[in-house]
């Protein structure tokens, strides 16, 4: 069985810039700055059969839309964590939604939830309490254009997970390849 979910990476420049903003003296675990990438599909723990039809789903859905540009309004706790959240994006959405679509109806991964909520997971806390003083911060000019997603594997560790990516597929209309 292997820990699966689907992400958006981030540029190198969106990830500096991410780094500058959080206060790092909360008593949170702060996401390693390699492991940063706009969280999509969490598929859970899948056989291998299942991840080959995971796998095909995800190139098919990708082969329907094109790059996507994404924008980072800000950043601000939500319940244990502290997210950096993107501007709504209906083409994301519509991704988020055809994926789970074809998940679901092949059985495979959790129950999604039922809207897309855009974020990086910066860091993380014990309870909502920790990061309940956490002052917002509005970002602007952080934005970067999506041109794949990316299957992970999570591998959970004692000092924190380790994301292996199992395959990435091309955001290309089937009309321009």
């Amino acid at each position: 069985m292997k820990r699966i979910f689907l992400a958006i990476d981030l540029p190198k420049d969106i990830i500096d810039g991410l780094k500058k903003h959080p206060d790092r003296f909360l008593p949170v675990r702060w996401t390693e700055p390699s492991n940063l990438h706009v969280t999509m599909n969490f598929l859970g723990d899948l056989e291998d059969m299942e991840l080959e039809t995971a796998l095909q789903i995800v190139e098919e859905v990708c082969s329907r839309h094109a790059p996507i540009k994404i924008e980072l309004k800000s950043i601000r706790p939500f319940h244990s964590m502290i997210w950096a959240h993107t501007a709504r994006n209906p083409e994301l959405e519509k991704i988020y939604r055809e994926l789970s679509d074809a998940f679901s109806s092949v059985g495979i991964g959790q129950s999604q939830r039922s809207s897309f909520k855009g974020h990086i997971t910066l860091a993380r806390a014990r309870n909502a309490e920790t990061v309940a003083n956490f002052k917002p911060v509005a970002l602007s000019g952080m934005n970067f254009t999506a041109t794949h997603i990316v299957v992970f594997e999570s591998q959970l560790e004692t000092d924190g997970p380790t994301y292996i990516s199992v395959d990435a597929f091309e955001l290309t209309p089937l009309i321009y390849k």
